[in-house]
């Protein structure tokens, strides 16, 4: 299940133009984005300081698997 997972992310990931691989640490995209918003006087509140995340839901009782 693992891999089918990973496979469906990787697929969804490359069909769209929104998002594209890097390879930096978590902390790193953190430290250049506070930068970037001092520099331009945005301040944010530490539960906004995250990364986006990408949640599916597997329908199993499908064949083949299909998500949400």
């Amino acid at each position: 299940m693992k891999k089918i997972h990973l496979n469906i992310v990787s697929n969804e990931l490359k069909s769209v133009q929104t998002y594209q691989k890097v390879n930096t640490f978590e902390m790193e995209i953190f430290v250049s984005h506070d930068s970037f918003n001092n520099k331009h006087g945005i301040k944010l509140e530490d539960n906004f300081k995250n990364l986006p995340t990408i949640h599916w839901l597997p329908k199993v009782h499908k064949i083949p698997f299909k998500f949400r």
